[in-house]
């Protein structure tokens, strides 16, 4: 089942776009916040309530991250973190990206 952002663009209503799924892990189970549960993939709950980060789909001037530069940061983050390195600013991080392997986002 769908449904309609305010930018018209069709929304699947499940665990992955309602705003009380738990996004902030990096590996499963989510977690409904509402509930405290663990849920599973393509899930549609009784209180699915669309996200913020959804209703913004197709808003205009918005960028795509290349999956390649978020595991590059992904990486360089564990690296540091491993190391007890100073952590590099968000703005280097990009720049070596940039320099190794290009834009870090898509073209649309």
């Amino acid at each position: 089942m769908y449904t309609i952002n305010p930018y018209g663009i069709p929304i699947k209503i499940c665990c992955a776009s309602c705003k009380y799924c738990d996004h902030s892990r990096a590996s499963p189970p989510r977690l409904c916040l509402r509930y405290g549960c663990v849920i599973s993939r393509c899930r549609q709950g009784r209180d699915w309530q669309m996200s913020k980060a959804m209703k913004a789909v197709g808003k205009g001037n918005g960028k795509i991250k290349r999956k390649e530069y978020l595991h590059y940061l992904l990486q360089t983050r564990q690296d540091e973190e491993q190391s007890g390195k100073r952590p590099k600013g968000i703005t280097q991080i990009r720049q070596d990206f940039a320099k190794q392997f290009g834009e870090i986002y898509y073209n649309v």
